[in-house]
């Protein structure tokens, strides 16, 4: 990332289905020539930056200069170059962690085909033994209790 180290913090919004937050992502130094994107309002791993829209968008702030506004990146018909694999899960230093109840870690899991936010925090056991405690939200919660179902509205009862 060391040629695109001037992209870090530019915010992304990703057009896409299934979004954390608000969408918004913060370009941040990956592995090697990779850029990572942070979800702007937890902190958790989004995804990767892929090398073309990493090429673009260097190239645009080059020109232009750093943008004011999230640059929108739209999901292509192919599939994201990181997808993840049944069963497996990432999890990434949280450098957004600004008090003691925030996550060291956060991350991404997909569980027999349920994907879910992980978080981690590191604690000691009594004796001093290091360990990772961790929690899993459904990336898809805010929409599995709605408020009202139509079995409630089917079995409301209005006079007339």
């Amino acid at each position: 990332m060391s040629a695109h180290s001037n992209l870090v913090g530019i915010k992304v919004k990703l057009d896409r289905k299934q979004q954390c937050c608000n969408g918004t992502c913060i370009i941040r130094p990956g592995q090697g020539p990779h850029a990572a994107l942070v979800c702007d309002g937890c902190g958790a791993h989004c995804g990767w930056l892929s090398q073309s829209a990493l090429n673009f968008i260097t190239e645009t702030t080059r020109r232009f200069g750093a943008p004011s506004e999230p640059i929108v990146l739209r999901q292509q018909e192919k599939a994201m170059a990181y997808e993840l694999k049944d069963n497996t899960g990432s999890m990434f230093a949280n450098d957004r962690k600004t008090e003691d109840t925030h996550p060291d870690r956060t991350g991404t899991a997909k569980i027999d085909g349920v994907e879910y936010w992980v978080n981690g925090w590191l604690r000691k056991t009594k004796k001093g033994q290091p360990y990772l405690s961790l929690s899993f939200k459904p990336k898809n919660a805010d929409n599995a209790n709605p408020k009202n179902s139509v079995a409630e509205d089917i079995h409301d009862q209005v006079p007339f």
